[in-house]
Parts: C-alpha cells; structure tokens; sequence
C-alpha cells in the first residue's frame, strides 16, 4: 500500500497494515529482517504518521517487523524501537513474545 504526500507523491509503502476502530499497525515484512530494515521501518513510520493514509487517521499507529526468520540481535533491536516482532511459517504470522518490560511505540 502506497503511502503519498500531499501533493499525491509516493513517499513510502506499508507491506501489511492491520487496523482496528483503535489501533492501526504498520508491518515490514522481509524473509529475514536485518537492523537496517529495522532502521528504515522507524523511518517508514514517521512517514506513515506524517501522511495518514485513510485507514490510519486518528488512530494509534505502532509497528512490527515479520520475517520468515529473525534474529535475535534484530529482535532486540526492534523491541528496543517499540516495534512488535512476528515470525512467518507458511501460511500463518506469530507474535513473538516480547521481553519483559517491553513497551511498544505509538507514532
């Protein structure tokens, strides 16, 4: 899904956006997730606050990272964000359990 500025420009795109009539989530979706996706998805998210899509005004946004496998150095570094970590096997998605403590950001 495209995400455009005001004057209709492509900015940036969202892989999966899961939304409910509170939350919407932004997920990035690599096979296997590397710390600079994790760097460019946090970019990704300021750009998907600063230019709303529809689905996603007025609404807490947070973000995930999936992958067919994760790391566990890019785990940390995505909790560490706030962003939530899902693994893929075939057809389906998991949340990992994130650390205690965790607490995830809302942009």
């Amino acid at each position: 899904m495209p995400i455009y500025d005001e004057k209709h420009i492509p900015r940036t795109d969202i892989d999966i956006l899961l939304s409910d009539t509170e939350y919407c989530m932004a997920v990035e979706v690599k096979r296997r997730p590397d710390g600079d996706d994790v760097k460019r998805h946090i970019k990704r998210m300021a750009l998907i606050r600063q230019y709303p899509p529809a689905e996603v005004k007025g609404k807490k946004l947070l973000g995930a990272m999936a992958g067919g496998e994760v790391d566990i150095d890019v785990r940390e570094e995505a909790y560490n964000a706030g962003l939530f970590v899902l693994t893929l096997t075939g057809d389906l998605a998991a949340l990992l359990p994130p650390p205690d403590g965790f607490i995830p950001k809302e942009w």
